[in-house]
């Protein structure tokens, strides 16, 4: 009895989806810009209902650290993916410890929210 309730359980798990942001531990290395220090990163939405996912940099106790990228809030199709640079300026470097995509739900006048968001973040090394 057990392992049938087991493989159920595995078998559930299998439908929960989310985004993917990769790699799980990025490198900062200098970018071409003096004083300047860019991860290179990618975001794959497996999110039928989610268009939008946030950027952020963030700090041990999530608090923000500035960080500069071409699109802060980016708009990803259902299984599309986008390669995303994020630079952090050197005096920055010492203070980040993440870098996370948050899934942005849209409010539509009168309709509720029924989805969830979701955050995952990589740490830097």
């Amino acid at each position: 009895m057990r392992y049938i309730f087991l493989i159920i359980l595995l078998l559930a798990a299998n439908n929960v989806y989310s985004h993917e942001f990769t790699p799980a531990y990025p490198k900062l290395v200098p970018s071409y810009l003096p004083g300047i220090y860019v991860a290179k990163m990618k975001l794959l939405n497996k999110r039928k209902e989610i268009e939008y996912y946030q950027i952020t940099v963030l700090s041990d106790d999530m608090k923000p650290i500035r960080f500069g990228s071409s699109d802060e809030i980016l708009k990803l199709k259902y299984l599309s993916s986008k390669k995303v640079e994020v630079y952090i300026s050197k005096e920055d470097i010492k203070k980040a410890r993440f870098i996370c995509s948050t899934s942005k739900i849209l409010k539509m006048p009168g309709q509720e929210a029924s989805v969830i968001s979701s955050k995952i973040c990589s740490r830097i090394k």
